[in-house]
């Protein structure tokens, strides 16, 4: 319920196909022992679980993320939906259609201005993950511009996988009759701007308008980790 009259509530919701995914570091020695005592193509995760338990004393594939930690609907410009509802009586619309930059809009404006389109990704990166660079993690976007690196030599980078299917949805407050698509931009995590650069997915996290952040709260740790990879 808006028990403020001069604004109205603008849902956004999303939903489609998406990960949860995992870096983390792991010594060489522990590496080997995963390939040589529980690697197992016959179960789902290889036997990835089973590893960290005995060996690591971690619950799951999600403790071991000291590279990047990141829950979210993959930006796929095909297969995820996306729609932003208002009820309130003086101001109602409903819109929707795939997650694809061209097709929603224009909700209300001129067609042929920018600010009637959804707005472009904004890179929330730095928040979820580091990126590993030369044997060394580079920490300079989680601590400002500092240089501070830690050495990652006799170690794997690990990453894990997840492929759920989420349904995620937003409450954005705005002045009555004033919302505009073009001010709407997409909060994403890009896997190739952390670990060793490889790219594992672009995932949407939030949203923004007028510059104030609003994020998605995706259930963590339900998944199986169906893709691993070592580095």
């Amino acid at each position: 319920m808006n028990d403020n009259k001069e604004n109205s509530i603008i849902t956004i919701s999303l939903k489609g196909v998406g990960s949860e995914c995992c870096q983390g570091l792991i010594t060489k020695e522990y590496y080997d022992v995963f390939k040589n005592k529980y690697y197992n193509t016959e179960l789902i995760d290889n036997g990835w679980s089973d590893f960290l338990e005995k060996e690591l004393q971690l619950g799951g594939y999600w403790e071991l993320s000291d590279i990047l930690s990141v829950v979210g609907i993959a930006f796929d410009l095909e297969q995820g939906e996306m729609s932003i509802v208002s009820s309130e009586d003086n101001f109602p619309f409903e819109y929707s259609g795939k997650i694809n930059l061209e097709e929603l809009g224009p909700l209300n404006g001129d067609p042929d201005l920018d600010s009637s389109y959804i707005g472009w990704m904004i890179p929330v990166t730095d928040q979820y993950g580091k990126e590993v660079i030369s044997g060394l993690i580079d920490k300079s976007r989680s601590e400002g511009f500092s240089t501070v690196r830690e050495l990652v030599e006799g170690k794997k980078l690990v990453t894990v996988k997840t492929s759920e299917f989420f349904e995620v949805s937003i409450d954005i407050p705005v002045p009555n009759g004033s919302f505009e698509l073009g001010k709407l931009h997409f909060l994403i995590v890009t896997t190739d701007m952390t670990g060793y650069g490889n790219d594992y997915g672009d995932f949407i996290v939030g949203v923004t308008y007028e510059d104030k952040k609003y994020y998605f709260d995706y259930p963590g740790g339900c998944g199986n980790p169906e893709f691993i990879e070592f580095e």
